[in-house]
């Protein structure tokens, strides 16, 4: 989507994700110190703005977000990257 100022266009995807394992975890322990089934949620938030600018040169800064929900605590984490990137067409 291009906004209306400046020529920034935006993009944005959302994703969401259930994972339900069938056989238990040989390796690490659940939350009360079992060997359980893992089950996972996990939320994927991808954002970039980009802008145009002469001689075919493109600025975009770019965040990705990650959270994934777990019943095993060795798999439940969040992560957050920043980006920024210069790119030419010819």
């Amino acid at each position: 989507m291009v906004l209306p100022w400046q020529n920034l266009a935006v993009r944005m995807d959302y994703e969401w994700h259930w994972r339900d394992y069938e056989y238990a975890q040989t390796l690490f322990t659940d939350n009360d110190g079992l060997l359980s089934a893992r089950a996972d949620t996990t939320r994927i938030l991808f954002l970039q703005v980009s802008k145009p600018f002469p001689y075919s040169l493109t600025v975009a800064l770019q965040y990705q977000g990650i959270w994934n929900d777990s019943n095993i605590p060795v798999y439940h984490y969040t992560k957050n990257v920043f980006t920024a990137q210069v790119t030419w067409t010819y």
